[in-house]
């Protein structure tokens, strides 16, 4: 069995594909054709797990710029995303920062060591053959007998956007909307807190809509009040941020701190809890 790559059915016509234990790639079959929200790192080719469910066309769609959600895009030739997160990606598409993802995930899961080639994977890949396709807010994707609409969320990036099926009521939301943890500090171009809290009321305001949401990371799927308690995440860091801890990682400079609020996790910079104070929420 693979460490690095798994599939896990859902239900007709939605699979999960985990990388690595981290991320969750979603497989949604219609009936002409079929997209994959989010490609992941790309560690390992997992093409032929998508071929073992559908033959059908495929959309592949990147929910932002981030490396973990984004470098697998090597293995496709065309891509939807936002352009606003383009030169984000473009700032990953190096074998310096390709190793420094695998030095992080081995340290996490050293088994991935015997399923990937770090060589091959730091200098062979690159973005070089991929044809990119802008999404903006509105767009939809026709699978034939479903329909996803993009749906831009700004806030943990400029470029961060979701699928919604009206018909489901499913929200495939990338890492704005997530029970694990959402990291909003010492990024370039970081996105103001009232703009993520613009979309996040913007998102309570389809709340009786949305039925299940899918995020890019963590347990899935997780109920629509999970967009309440990031908007009180938010005002609690502006209200009780004294005693967060602090949090550093190898593949972000700098500090941050971890704020808890109910089963939400933000993690943010000073500079974020700055503009909280100075410019607000709303």
């Amino acid at each position: 069995m693979s460490v690095c790559n798994s599939v896990k059915k859902i239900k007709d016509g939605l699979y999960c594909i985990d990388e690595a234990g981290s991320c969750n790639r979603y497989l949604i079959v219609g009936s002409k054709k079929a997209l994959l929200f989010d490609t992941g790192y790309g560690y390992v080719d997992f093409r032929p797990m998508i071929k073992e469910i559908t033959d059908k066309e495929l959309y592949v769609v990147l929910s932002h710029g981030h490396q973990d959600h984004g470098n697998g895009a090597y293995l496709f030739e065309d891509v939807y995303m936002s352009q606003k997160d383009y030169q984000r990606l473009m700032g990953f598409d190096s074998p310096e920062c390709r190793r420094k993802s695998l030095v992080y995930r081995f340290k996490k899961l050293p088994a991935l060591k015997d399923e990937v080639n770090v060589d091959s994977y730091a200098d062979d890949v690159s973005f070089k053959q991929v044809h990119f396709h802008w999404l903006k807010d509105g767009d939809l994707f026709d699978l034939g007998d479903r329909r996803l609409e993009v749906i831009e969320i700004p806030g943990h990036s400029w470029g961060s956007i979701g699928l919604f099926e009206r018909s489901s009521g499913m929200l495939f939301s990338g890492d704005p909307v997530t029970y694990h943890n959402i990291w909003n500090f010492n990024v370039p171009n970081m996105v103001e807190p009232k703009i993520y809290m613009k979309s996040l009321k913007r998102l309570k305001g389809m709340q009786r809509e949305i039925h299940e949401i899918y995020p890019a990371h963590g347990p899935y799927p997780i109920p629509n009040t999970v967009i309440d308690e990031l908007i009180g995440n938010l005002y609690d860091i502006r209200d009780h941020h004294e005693n967060d801890e602090v949090f550093s990682n190898i593949m972000v400079p700098g500090e941050g701190y971890k704020h808890y609020y109910q089963n939400t996790l933000i993690i943010y910079s000073k500079e974020y809890l700055d503009k909280i104070i100075k410019e607000g929420l709303d």
